[in-house]
C-alpha cells in the first residue's frame, strides 16, 4: 500500500509539471515572474531581489537553458516549472533517506494551498517549504544513521541558508520544525538539534549584519508597529477579509483554507488526547501567531494571487505536526489523499480562465497593434485594466511575448501622455519604457542578442 502512495505522489508531480508547461505563458508573463525572467534573459544571469539569494535556485534551470541555446519559449517554460522541479527533487531525496511521511506532505502541499497563486511562477514560498521539509527529514536521518559530523553540518548549513534567504517567514518555520523534532525525541536535546539551532542563529545574524536592507521588506515589517490599530479594525483589513471573506461559500477560507484548518483542529484534538500539552500549547500558539503576523504584515494586500502565496507558510505549520502521528497506509487514507488532490486541481482549473483571459488580452494588445514597426507606444487608455490585472510589468511581459510570437524587435510602453515624454518621441537613440531610465541608450538597457532594437522612431497608437 505504501508503494501505491508513492506512485500516486509521482503522478501528482508529473501532472503538476505538465500543467506548468501547458500554462507557462499564463504563469510567466505576469508581473513579478515576467520581471524576474526578463532580467535573467536580458542580463544573461539570474537576478535576485530583496537579498533573497535562494532565488538563484529558482532560476538555475532557465539559466542553464539560456546558456545551452534553448529558445526563449523553452526558457520561459523551464522558469514556469522550476519550483515544481525543485520540490520534485526534494521529494526524491526524502524518499531516499526513508522519510515517506515528509515526502507525502510535500506532495500534498504542492497543490493544497494553491488556486490563483498557482499562476505565479516566481514562488519562493514553495522553495522555502521544500527546503524546510528536507531539513526536517535530514534531522531524523542523521539521528538514526551513523554519519560524520562534517557531513551533517554541511547539509544543515546548506538547507538552513536556503530557507533563511528564501522568505522572511523562515524565521518562524525553522524553530517550529526544530521544536517538533525535539518533541519526537521525548524532549532530548540531541547534538543535531544543537548544531541546527546554532547554525540558525548564526546565519540569521549574518544575514541581518551583512545583507543590505530591502525597502520592500522594511515597509512590510513597519506594519508591525500598527498591530494594535489593525487588530481594532479587522473588518477594514484586506488580508483579514481575504482569509475569511465573511465566511461566504465562495470565500477563500472555504475554498482553500478549510482543509488545513480542519487538519489543525484534528491534530490539536489528537495531541490533547495524547496529553502532549506542551506541544499542543506551542502548536496552537504558533498557528495563531503566524496567522496574525501574515494578517498584519500583508494587510495592504497585493491581490489574491499574492495573498495565497503569503499564507502558504501558515498552511505548512498547520500540517507539519502530522509527522508526529502514525500514518496508516490504508484505503481510507488513499481516498482522502486523492480527494484532496482532485479538489485542489479543480480549484486551479476553476480560476485558470482569469489568467488565460489576461494572456489573451496581452496577446491582442501586442499582435493587433503590430505594424512591423520596431517600437510601439500604446496609449494607456487602450488597455483594459480589469483584464490586465496590473500593468507595471507590461514592458517586460510584452517583450517576452514578442519573442514567443516571433515578432522581431518589438516593445510596448504604457503611455500616459506625460508632457516630458512627448518631446522624446522622435529620438532614435533611446528606449522608452516603464521602469527603464529613458536617458540610457537602448543598446545599454536591452541585451541586443535577445531584444535588439533598430534605430527607428516610435509608432504612436491612440484610441482614436
Amino acid at each position: 500500500m505504501k508503494r501505491l502512495f508513492v506512485l500516486i505522489s509521482l503522478l501528482i508531480f508529473l501532472f503538476s509539471l505538465s500543467l506548468g508547461v501547458f500554462y507557462f505563458k499564463e504563469r510567466v508573463l505576469y508581473l513579478d515572474s515576467a520581471y524576474a525572467v526578463f532580467n535573467l534573459i536580458n542580463n544573461g544571469f539570474p537576478a535576485i531581489e530583496h537579498g533573497r539569494y535562494s532565488f538563484y535556485l529558482l532560476e538555475i534551470f532557465p539559466w542553464l537553458g539560456l546558456k545551452l541555446g534553448f529558445t526563449i519559449p523553452t526558457v520561459l517554460a523551464l522558469f514556469s516549472i522550476s519550483h515544481i522541479l525543485l520540490a520534485f527533487i526534494s521529494f526524491g531525496i526524502l524518499l531516499k533517506i526513508k522519510q515517506p511521511k515528509l515526502a507525502l506532505l510535500l506532495t500534498v502541499f504542492q497543490v493544497l494551498s494553491y488556486r490563483e497563486s498557482y499562476f505565479l511562477a516566481l514562488n519562493e514560498t514553495s522553495l522555502l517549504i521544500s527546503a524546510s521539509l528536507l531539513l526536517a527529514g535530514f534531522l531524523v536521518f542523521f539521528e538514526n544513521k551513523k554519519h560524520s559530523l562534517l557531513s551533517s553540518m554541511t547539509v544543515f548549513l546548506i538547507l538552513i541558508s536556503i530557507t533563511l534567504f528564501c522568505h522572511p517567514m523562515a524565521i518562524l518555520i525553522l524553530p517550529f520544525i526544530v521544536f517538533t523534532h525535539w518533541v519526537s525525541l521525548n524532549y532530548k536535546l540531541s547534538l543535531n538539534l544543537k548544531i541546527v539551532s546554532i547554525l540558525m542563529v548564526s546565519i540569521l545574524a549574518l544575514k541581518i549584519l551583512l545583507i543590505p536592507d530591502s525597502d520592500y521588506e522594511n515597509k512590510l515589517y513597519f506594519q508591525l508597529s500598527s498591530t494594535f490599530d489593525i487588530a481594532l479594525h479587522l473588518k477594514l483589513v484586506y488580508s483579514f477579509n481575504f482569509f475569511y471573506g465573511d465566511l461566504r461559500i465562495n470565500s477563500y477560507f472555504i475554498m482553500v483554507y478549510f482543509i488545513p484548518t480542519a487538519c489543525f483542529i484534528i491534530l490539536a484534538i489528537i495531541f490533547f488526547k495524547q496529553k502532549k500539552y506542551v506541544f499542543l500549547i506551542t502548536y496552537v500558539s504558533y498557528v495563531f501567531i503566524l496567522w496574525t503576523l501574515i494578517i498584519v504584515v500583508f494587510n495592504k494586500g497585493d491581490g489574491n494571487i499574492f495573498m495565497e502565496k503569503n499564507f502558504t507558510p501558515w498552511v505548512i505549520i498547520c500540517l507539519y505536526p502530522i509527522v508526529l502521528c502514525e500514518i496508516k497506509y490504508n484505503k481510507f487514507s488513499l481516498i482522502l489523499l486523492i480527494s484532496v488532490v482532485f479538489y485542489s486541481f479543480f480549484g486551479i482549473f476553476k480560476v485558470s480562465n482569469i489568467y488565460i483571459n489576461r494572456y489573451e488580452a496581452l496577446d491582442k494588445l501586442l499582435t493587433q497593434n503590430y505594424t512591423k514597426n520596431n517600437k510601439l507606444l500604446i496609449n494607456d487608455s487602450l488597455i483594459n485594466h480589469e483584464e490586465m490585472q496590473g500593468t507595471w510589468a507590461l514592458p517586460y511581459e510584452t517583450l517576452l511575448l514578442s519573442k514567443i510570437k516571433k515578432i522581431p524587435k518589438t516593445t510596448i510602453r504604457v503611455y500616459k501622455n506625460e508632457p516630458n515624454i512627448n518631446k522624446e518621441l522622435n529620438r532614435n537613440d533611446i528606449f522608452l519604457g516603464a521602469d527603464f531610465m529613458a536617458v540610457l541608450p537602448a543598446t545599454y538597457l536591452l541585451n541586443q542578442n535577445y531584444f535588439e532594437l533598430e534605430k527607428t522612431t516610435y509608432l504612436i497608437i491612440t484610441n482614436q
